[in-house]
């Protein structure tokens, strides 16, 4: 009956609930706010099972307008010190988990949710900044608005801290084409500008909200060119220029000695895969630690963080000048911060991060009963390495394949080694195909890990399967004959076969429409 009821039927309701959200009693107004949520949840979820169009697709937009405005309610409770308490910061969460539940994965909500976002974090930022300019008449609101009082080194507010954890839970579910993400981008990038450009806020609370713009879904989106390009070449410059900002927060939360907080903003950052970040701080605190196991860790952490860093250098060298030059001046992370040129740079650099990986599993085998603590770290860390050194091995063969022809008997070299190179692809297919379904037994093993890190083990097992296919595609050329030995009852077209089945498979996990193309 509810799916077929009339649209104004609901608006009634949606009128009565939003009278109800102006009472100032904090769990009347939440209360009938999720009441009606509820309501429309379960409207949505009889009309999918039954495929009934619902009548207005435009109630959960009203539902969102609803929300924000018993948020900007609560905000401007903030202005009376005798309202302010933590039954208010804890209806704020509440509200943006309704918000969360309520958006799903509608990209037009979302980009009115930031809107609305924006314009509260701005209400607050001019609040602050008003109350900063009286004669301390409201002390009292200044020190609830503290991060619990005594907390100001890791979050500032409260009620900003809601707000990043709300928008990182909205990012990480965001879906869309590249228009969207387009738009999402931008909409992040004024809310960071808007907290930043608040003096209130202390650098953890700048940093974390500038690392949202390195969150994968917009670090990697694919930016549509303009007419003359600026549109990437834009995208590339505040990925360098928003690198630096959280770069230089970082270096101001060390010089305050905030080491906790330096530490969670690290592990922030290197889950976001600002890697570069990551090292800063990691590096930074391996000195100011005395426990023996807790000194390895963040040496391991530091190790990894300087191997990702130097991938991450290569994907942008033409841009990445002026973050290598912050690093060179402030006399930070020499390894990521040296020249690398040459014909085989590519090659340095991927070694450089080899030995990196290599260490970071070392520090971890410095700890005691590491073997049961630190199992899956280990277990990730070694095929990470085995992973990384079977590509070199492809990198190095391709290099080969690649070098500058300027005589005869240059011409007769290089068809020589050309041919030994070329017999080595398959063998480093084959290897490359083994590790793919060596992640999957990582995944199996830890059967109870979380989806984030789950989605991340089968992302890289794809990833191996592509090398694979990609090392393996010259076995498809005509004529070729691999030399080397293959295992018993396994012939060059069982391999061909095995590698476009295993490519194919993973592919339909992934987008099924992929694989439609394909076949």
């Amino acid at each position: 009956k509810l799916c077929v009821a009339d649209a104004s039927e609901f608006h009634q309701l949606v009128a009565i609930v939003e009278n109800a959200s102006h009472i100032q009693i904090f769990s009347s107004g939440y209360l009938a706010i999720s009441i009606l949520v509820d309501i429309w949840k379960q409207i949505a979820r009889t009309a999918e099972i039954r495929s009934i169009e619902v009548s207005s697709t435009s109630l959960p937009l009203h539902l969102v307008v609803l929300i924000m405005d018993r948020v900007t309610l609560l905000g401007k409770l903030c202005a009376d010190p005798f309202q302010v308490d933590y039954e208010l910061v804890a209806e704020f969460q509440k509200l943006f988990n309704l918000l969360l539940l309520l958006v799903g994965n509608h990209s037009d909500m979302r980009l009115l949710v930031l809107d609305k976002v924006k314009l509260f974090v701005e209400y607050i930022v001019n609040l602050t900044d008003g109350l900063r300019k009286t004669d301390g008449a409201h002390e009292l609101l200044l020190g609830v608005i503290n991060y619990k009082g005594k907390r100001g080194s890791v979050v500032r507010s409260e009620l900003i801290a809601s707000i990043h954890k709300f928008l990182i839970v909205l990012l990480e579910n965001l879906e869309g084409d590249g228009s969207v993400l387009s738009q999402v981008y931008e909409k992040v990038k004024l809310l960071t500008e808007c907290v930043r450009s608040c003096s209130f806020f202390d650098c953890h609370t700048q940093m974390i909200f500038t690392l949202l713009l390195h969150s994968p879904i917009l670090w990697g989106f694919p930016v549509s060119d303009g007419a003359d390009g600026n549109s990437c070449a834009s995208h590339v410059t505040d990925i360098v220029n928003y690198g630096i900002v959280s770069l230089e927060c970082s270096n101001q939360i060390l010089t305050e000695r905030n080491y906790w907080p330096a530490y969670r903003a690290g592990v922030y950052a290197a889950r976001l895969g600002a890697w570069v970040t990551s090292a800063l701080i990691f590096d930074q605190l391996k000195t100011n630690v005395q426990c023996d196991i807790n000194c390895c860790w963040l040496k391991s952490l530091t190790y990894l963080s300087h191997a990702e860093g130097k991938f991450q250098l290569l994907l942008m060298p033409s841009d990445s000048f002026k973050l290598v030059n912050w690093l060179r001046s402030n006399s930070y992370l020499p390894d990521l911060s040296k020249d690398a040129s040459g014909e085989f740079a590519h090659c340095v650099a991927l070694r450089e991060a080899y030995m990196n990986l290599q260490s970071s599993l070392g520090m971890l085998g410095n700890i005691i009963a590491s073997s049961e603590v630190f199992c899956f770290q280990r277990w990730f860390l070694v095929l990470k390495t085995r992973v990384l050194e079977t590509v070199i091995d492809l990198v190095e063969h391709l290099g080969l394949l690649n070098q500058d022809v300027r005589n005869k008997k240059q011409v007769e070299e290089k068809i020589l080694t050309g041919c030994n190179s070329l017999q080595q692809l398959p063998r480093i297919a084959i290897q490359l195909q083994k590790l793919a379904k060596e992640f999957d037994m990582l995944a199996m093993y830890f059967i109870d890990i979380d989806d984030s890190s789950s989605s991340i083990i089968a992302t890289l097992s794809l990833s191996c399967s592509v090398f694979a296919f990609a090392a393996g595609s010259v076995l498809f050329l005509p004529g070729f004959s691999f030399h080397e030995t293959l295992a018993p009852f396994t012939s060059q077209s069982g391999v061909c076969s095995r590698l476009v089945q295993d490519l194919v498979l993973r592919l339909w996990k992934v987008d099924p429409e992929i694989c439609e193309k394909l076949n």
